[in-house]
This record gives structure tokens, sequence and C-alpha cells, in this order.
């Protein structure tokens, strides 16, 4: 009976309060109607876990006493057979959007952070998994279901509105509920249950391995479909056939479409920046301190790189014209570089005075700041030649939780996950606006056992490359640039890994 403001505030909270305050329920404990209570906190061992609690009165007193997670199975038991085993015989009424799991294999804690997977399990398909994965806590409150900043369905950190919402819970979840009260006030049957639904595909690519060799790592995609990479003999460079470049004492980073090639010599504190010009190696020099490294060269050979300066810290320079200039921070004491485009423009992430980590883009007048998607760092990773960035940023602050962004050239939009990968990360972004990245939920343990894939991001859907690409065999775990013509350069090792096979992906 009221519109949205002071009155319905008023009434929603008598309302609430009619079950919350303390001594409503005289049958209740301690005069209590609540009955149950669920949390989220990191105060029972490493990483965010989402409990439940009963209020229950023994012998001792009241209190609230901890209960199995419904629908939730204990993390161990994630891709394992037992499980899997338990899906297959319950596929059907799983992909209902009910299912009640049995008390054997019911946690007492889901893990915010940790995905539903089934990677070595045979008959778990992929609209299976999701189907039960979006049921459980963890799964809920994560990638599954489009929850914003990758757990909330109303966002604390947004203003009232419709943008606070979830997508699943203001598309899906809502509209539903309203469907099943209207039918049960009328006498009729509940409606039936909306799963949130699976990114559609997008283009398909065509898969091609760049023979390079078993101890190669492969760095960096150019316009012409070249690839850039290392071995313990030095860097190389592919045009459908092998070239040596450099020595052994050069690791590369990047390269332009005129084959000059920058990178590092040396290791740890002691690496310094190089650029390979015409056969010729020159070093670039460093900020004052004893250390710089090279990070990126567009097509007029500038540079971007970081170096510490004299003071020790740690700033990101423009090498330009045989010139080396600071490019200086936000407020704070550090700023590195990763990327840089024809126009000179470098992005990268820089501290601000209040030490919080922010995107940035270089210009005439220094860096322009380009915030965060909430939490307290963020870093652009790939720039296009319209000023656009992409990269990965924190979504709540003091959280772990990393998504992807685009940079329009106005506002910072999140890209979201894939299902049961919860985080994101964007190395490549082409002018036409597509984006590049990889998607992971690597454990807080800090094991090893955690999944990588490649995803390409073009009008609003991400999409698994591996599922873009016909059967070959052939598990893409990285994605490492795009060109303007489409092309992906992806390999088949981890993020980081020192050897790995190349493949260079062509869209049809």
């Amino acid at each position: 009976g009221h519109g949205f403001g002071a009155q319905y505030a008023a009434a929603l909270e008598s309302l609430t309060r009619a079950f919350t305050a303390a001594g409503v329920d005289s049958a209740g404990v301690n005069g209590s109607a609540l009955s149950q209570l669920r949390t989220n906190e990191a105060q029972f061992g490493p990483g965010w876990e989402q409990r439940q609690w009963v209020l229950d009165r023994d012998a001792s007193g009241a209190a609230l006493r901890p209960v199995l997670t419904p629908g939730t199975p204990m993390q161990s038991l994630n891709d394992t057979a037992q499980l899997a085993q338990w899906l297959r015989d319950n596929a059907a009424v799983v992909r209902t959007g009910h299912f009640d799991l049995p008390r054997a294999l019911t946690g007492g804690a889901a893990r915010e952070t940790e995905a539903w997977s089934f990677r070595n399990q045979a008959g778990v398909d992929e609209p299976l998994r999701h189907a039960f994965a979006a049921q459980t806590c963890n799964g809920c409150h994560s990638s599954e279901t489009d929850a914003a900043r990758g757990f909330f369905h109303v966002d604390p950190f947004m203003p009232p509105g419709r943008g606070r919402l979830s997508g699943f819970l203001r598309d899906s979840q809502l509209p539903q509920r309203a469907q099943n009260l209207a039918s049960l006030l009328a006498g009729g049957p509940p409606v039936a249950t909306h799963l949130p639904a699976l990114p559609q595909p997008v283009v398909q690519y065509d898969l091609s391995l760049v023979p390079s060799g078993d101890d190669t790592a492969p760095v960096a995609l150019d316009a012409r479909g070249r690839v850039l990479g290392n071995s313990p003999r030095g860097p190389w460079i592919w045009d459908g056939a092998l070239h040596p470049i450099g020595t052994s004492a050069l690791h590369a980073t990047g390269f332009n479409p005129s084959g000059d090639v920058v990178g590092y010599t040396g290791k740890g504190s002691g690496r310094s920046a190089f650029v390979l010009r015409h056969g010729v190696v020159s070093f670039p020099g460093t900020l004052g301190g004893a250390m710089s490294l090279g990070n990126a060269i567009d097509p007029l050979a500038r540079v971007a790189g970081d170096s510490l300066t004299g003071s020790g810290d740690y700033h990101g320079f423009l090498f330009a014209n045989g010139s080396l200039s600071d490019l200086g921070t936000l407020g704070g004491s550090e700023t590195m570089t990763a990327a840089i485009n024809a126009q000179g423009q470098i992005t990268g992430e820089s501290q601000a005075s209040d030490g919080s980590r922010h995107a940035f883009i270089s210009g005439p007048g220094g860096l322009r700041d380009l915030g965060t998607l909430g939490g307290g760092f963020a870093l652009g990773q790939a720039i296009n030649d319209k000023g656009q960035v992409a990269g990965m940023s924190e979504m709540v602050p003091g959280d772990r939780k990393i998504h992807a962004f685009f940079h329009d050239g106005a506002v910072m939009h999140d890209l979201g996950a894939l299902p049961g990968l919860p985080w994101t990360s964007a190395p490549g972004l082409n002018n036409a606006g597509v984006v590049v990245g990889n998607v992971y939920n690597k454990p807080d343990d800090g094991s090893s056992n955690y999944d990588t894939y490649p995803y390409v991001w073009r009008d609003g859907v991400m999409a698994n490359l591996n599922e873009r690409v016909p059967p070959s065999g052939v598990k893409l775990r990285t994605v490492l640039g795009i060109n303007d013509a489409g092309q992906i350069l992806c390999s088949d090792g981890q993020v980081g890994a020192g050897t790995a096979h190349a493949y260079l992906l062509v869209p049809r």
C-alpha cells in the first residue's frame, strides 16, 4: 500500500521486527522467532566459508549451533568418483533444479572460491555439472549464477536500484518467485524452477600448432599472426617457419610488427631491460636503481617498462627516441606497466595515495586513474588503439576474488567469469573490443591442482575457447593475445608455465 520511500521503509521494518526482535515468539528458544542463520566468514580456516547454524537449547543453554550446509557436499568430494556417481545416478532430478543431497555427502561448510568440477570423471557433462553447482551454496554465490562482484545477489557497494541486484536475482529468481507466489495464492502448484542459463556459443576457431619445440614457451602475437617465444637457446619468432633471434642471455616479453623485440637480461634484482632492433641489442638503462624490465613495444619502437628508482621505488617508464622518462604514480610509491598501444599510451597499475592500486592509462597530462571494480587492486593488462583497456580487478575490498574488466574509455565493466571458475584476467584486447583472457579457480591452499582455461569475450558473452575449436585432444589452458584479424594465441601450459606448446586459433 506504500510507494517506495520513508513510509514503505517503516512498514517493512515493522514487518521484519515481528520475527527478528527479541521475545516475539514465546514458544521459541529464548523467546526468539529466528530458527537458523547463515554466515560467510574466514574465522575457522583459510579462505571464506559459508555455514548454516540453528538456534537451539540444551542442558548448557541456548546457542547458535553449526549444522550441515544444505545441498552442498564436503569440499573433499570435488572431482571424486563418489560424487560423480551420485550425480550420474540422480541426473534427472538434479537437472530439474531440485535435489536432496544425502547426509553422508553433505559438508559443514561451503568454500566460497572453490568450484565444483569433474574434469577427471566421465559421464558428467557441462549442463549437468552446472545444474548441480548452481544449487550449492558456493555455486549460487559465484559465477554459476552471475553473482554481483562474484558473490553478492544484493550488492552492498552499489546504491539502491536495479543495478544493485545480480542478473540471476533480477532476471530469473524475482520473476520466478512472483509467479510461484501468484500460483500458490490461486491454489495452484508451484511453478517450475529455472536454473541460470549457460553462456551461448560464439565464433568458432580452427586450431593449429606452432611447431617451436618442447622446451619453449610462447609470449606474444602480432598483427601479422606471427608468434614470439623463448627457449633455452634464446628468443624466437615464428611466421610459418621458426627464426631464432638474439642469444640465450635474452628473455623476450614483447615485439612489434617490425620485428623489434623487448625484454630483459639477467635474473632477479640484476635484470636489465633490452631492445633488439635490426639485430642490434641496446639497453635503455634505469631510473636510477639497479634493475629494469622491458615489457612492451609499439610500432614506433617506443617501449613501456619498469625500473627501480634511486630511492628503491618501483616505477614504470617510457623509453622513446633514446630517452627514458618516469611515468610517475597516482599518489603512492609504485607504478607497473603492462602494455602500450600505437599512440604510445601505456596501461598497468599504480599505487594511489591511500595505498590501493588502480589501473591507469598514460597521457600527456600524466596518469589517468581508471579505478577498480570495487576492491583495492586493479591492473590494466591490454590496451587497444582507441585507448580502451582490459585487465583484472579485485571485486570487494580485502577479498581476493578477481574479475576481468573492460574499460570502454568512460566506464569499467565487469566481464564476470565462467561457471565453476570464479577468477578471471584479460591479457588481450583488439580494436574491435574483443577481449581474451584466462579463467581459473586456483585454491587458497597454494596447490597446483587447479583448472585454467582461455576465454574469449565478445558481444557481451564469455566462452571457453576449448569449446570453440574442433575436438583434437588438446587442452588449451592459457591465452596470450589477440590481433585485429581475430587470431588468438593460446598455450597448453598453466599461467606462467616455463614451457608450453603454442597454438594459433583462427576465426572461421
